[in-house]
C-alpha cells in the first residue's frame, strides 16, 4: 500500500475479529479509479468497477488492517457488492491460513454434506454482507 485512501467505514469479517477492511466508497467509478491510482501500487484497469486488495500496514493506527475494498456509489448493487465481499472473505480466510473445502460429493452418496470450513466461510460472507449494508444505509450512500 502506497497511501491510505479515505476510509468510508471499517468492516470486520466477524463480530469478534480484530482484523478489518478499509472500505472506500467513491461517488463514481472514475473517481474510485483515480483514488486507486494515487493510493495503490498495482495497475488499475480502466473498466474496473470495484475491487478488494490485500494489504498490510506497519502504522499502529491501522493495526489489524487486512485489505481495502474499493467501491463506488454508481455500482453499489447487490451483485457487485456480494462478489467483492466473497473476495474479502477469501482474503480473511487466507490471513488465518484456513482452507475452505466444498461439500463432500463421493460416489454412492446422495446429495452432499457441508464441510465445516465451508459453513464457517459462509458465516463470514453473511456477516460481511449484513454489516456492509448496515453501514451503507446509515451513511445514506444507498436507499432501499
Amino acid at each position: 500500500m502506497s497511501v491510505m485512501p479515505p476510509i468510508t467505514f471499517r468492516l470486520r469479517p466477524r463480530k469478534t475479529s480484530r482484523l478489518w477492511f478499509a472500505v472506500h466508497i467513491a461517488p463514481s467509478a472514475v473517481e474510485m479509479r483515480k483514488t486507486m491510482r494515487r493510493s495503490s501500487a498495482r495497475p488499475v484497469d480502466t473498466h474496473l468497477l470495484a475491487a478488494v486488495d490485500a494489504v498490510r500496514s506497519a502504522d499502529t493506527q491501522l493495526r489489524g488492517l487486512i485489505g481495502i475494498m474499493w467501491m463506488n456509489q454508481e455500482c453499489l448493487g447487490a451483485g457487485i457488492v456480494s462478489h467483492e465481499l466473497a473476495h474479502a472473505a477469501y482474503r480473511y480466510t487466507g490471513r488465518l491460513n484456513i482452507v475452505v473445502k466444498h461439500y463432500d460429493r463421493r460416489p454412492g452418496r446422495h446429495g452432499g454434506t457441508t464441510d465445516p470450513s465451508e459453513e464457517w466461510f459462509c458465516q463470514v460472507v453473511e456477516h460481511l454482507n449484513k454489516t456492509f449494508w448496515r453501514h451503507v444505509y446509515r451513511l445514506k450512500l444507498a436507499t432501499s
